[in-house]
């Protein structure tokens, strides 16, 4: 009679024992409708005397833990609530927007979001944007973030995102933030260790900046600031349409105005971006363009350093081009700053189409067969990949490790021990019996088999005790607690 059954969660996974859990899928379709007439959603109004547990410091943050805290902070933010301005604030679970909206925070120039975000390795899923604009004097701004200022975001993964925006004139998007301003160098800014995975259709009859991170940086004063992108991946289906311009970028759309250094470092990118033909674009696997003046400050004013970052995305545009001012790169559609570059790569086999009426910039990367650039030596050794701190392999692509464990429950029906395994699953898993005594029954391997995968009960007769245990592609074990279920 088997007494109980433990699990030692290891490589993306962690233990909450829920015998009813559904898994939940974590990627995006390629699908190509291209929306025309969004409808912005009505999320509901919340309270506007929010608390959280925490006090909003950098060493005792306010605490986010259900998705009703994030739309609670959402409309702190929308309504100039300057009490949560300047504050830190930090993820404590996955959150899943599947059943109710999420509220964009900071959705203004007047109320942009103002902190400091943590993810702390969790997720924000599930999110559907839908928005339209009119107003010839404000850009719409579509993200989870739309208008950031003086902010940082990291170790957040967004996934399932999808976004849809329709303008008369100008649209910012990105997967994290649309529009990211700095006016002060108090300190230096970042957003890092951050992955999005998302869809993008962005109409505008002006302007579209569309970035897989964030669509565009940009400096309001003549100060020295410096902005960091680092450690951040995207996974993005991107369609843009504009009749002015378009800057769009797998990680950012557009890095704008001048006194700013840019270190991009360590960021890659996959999945696809599609252009129409009707004005002007610059595209780019990492960066759209690096462009833009302000008054009294030169283009070469601008340090924009980027090394280290590879990409697998494709992009191509159809049509007949109206002018040749199109420029398409695997890096970097187009860049006018001073600055370094090096360890750029993108795969061989990736699509820069049609590459016969593009203008190709210089910083374009080097192309590597995708094996070899997917390979952990290549990534530590060609591209400063830090696999000890931040990096790790999952399905044979490189992965944040701060991603927090995600849901694995177990339970007996008949003679399987059934498990269900949110994503992103493990590549293997090892299940040993025990007996009273510590003595091992029996141990057996299995490839997991996406979402819901099965043991054999009979084949640990005598055991007291089982232990399922998950590895990663290359037998990584990283565990992260156990749990029990009895009364079995």
């Amino acid at each position: 009679m088997i007494k109980k059954i433990m699990f030692a969660a290891a490589a993306l996974i962690i233990l909450v024992i829920s015998v009813s859990a559904s898994p939940i899928v974590e990627s995006v379709e390629s699908s190509r409708e291209h929306y025309i007439e969004p409808t912005a959603s009505e999320p509901e109004v919340l309270e506007l005397s929010a608390s959280f547990d925490g006090s909003g410091t950098p060493d005792d943050p306010y605490l986010i833990s259900s998705t009703e805290d994030m739309n609670k902070l959402a409309n702190l933010v929308n309504n100039g609530n300057m009490l949560y301005s300047g504050k830190s604030y930090k993820l404590t679970t996955d959150l899943d927007f599947s059943d109710t909206n999420m509220i964009p925070i900071g959705n203004s120039e007047d109320t942009p979001f103002m902190g400091d975000f943590d993810g702390d390795g969790y997720a924000v899923k599930n999110v559907t944007i839908t928005a339209s604009g009119s107003n010839a004097t404000q850009a719409l701004c579509v993200g989870m973030f739309p208008y950031c200022v003086n902010a940082t975001i990291k170790n957040l993964f967004v996934i399932n995102l999808d976004i849809t925006a329709q303008s008369d004139y100008t649209v910012y998007a990105g997967g994290i933030c649309a529009y990211f301003n700095t006016d002060s160098n108090e300190k230096d800014y970042y957003i890092e260790n951050c992955s999005v995975n998302a869809k993008m259709n962005i109409s505008s009859k002006l302007r579209s900046i569309v970035g897989g991170i964030v669509g565009n940086i940009d400096n309001k004063t003549t100060n020295e600031i410096k902005v960091s992108v680092l450690n951040n991946t995207a996974d993005v289906d991107i369609f843009s349409s504009a009749r002015s311009n378009q800057y769009v970028g797998g990680i950012i759309g557009l890095v704008d105005q001048k006194k700013l250094t840019y270190p991009v470092q360590n960021c890659f990118t996959q999945g696809s971006i599609e252009l129409d033909l009707l004005c002007e674009f610059c595209a780019g696997g990492i960066v759209g363009g690096i462009i833009g003046t302000d008054s009294g400050v030169t283009e070469s004013e601008t340090r924009f350093d980027f090394d280290n970052c590879f990409t697998l995305c494709d992009i191509f545009y159809t049509g007949t081009p109206k002018s040749k001012r199109y420029y398409i790169s695997a890096l970097v559609g187009r860049s006018s700053s001073e600055g370094t570059t090096g360890n750029l790569y993108y795969a061989d086999d990736i699509t820069l189409s049609p590459s016969s009426a593009v203008s190709v910039q210089a910083v374009s990367g080097t192309p590597v067969e995708r094996s070899t650039l997917l390979s952990r030596e290549f990534l530590e050794n060609n591209m400063k990949f830090d696999f000890d701190k931040t990096w790790t392999v999952k399905n044979e692509m490189p992965t944040l490790k701060i991603r927090k464990p995600m849901v694995m429950s177990a339970y007996v029906s008949g003679e399987q021990i059934i498990l269900n395994i949110s994503n992103p699953s493990p590549s293997y898993l090892f299940a040993a019996g025990y007996a009273d005594d510590g003595r091992m029954i029996n141990c057996i391997r299995s490839f997991a088999t996406g979402a819901t995968s099965t043991f054999p009960l009979s084949a640990f007769d005598g055991a007291s005790t089982i232990k399922i245990m998950a590895f990663d592609t290359l037998y990584n074990i990283h565990p992260a607690c156990e749990a029990a279920v009895t009364g079995i």
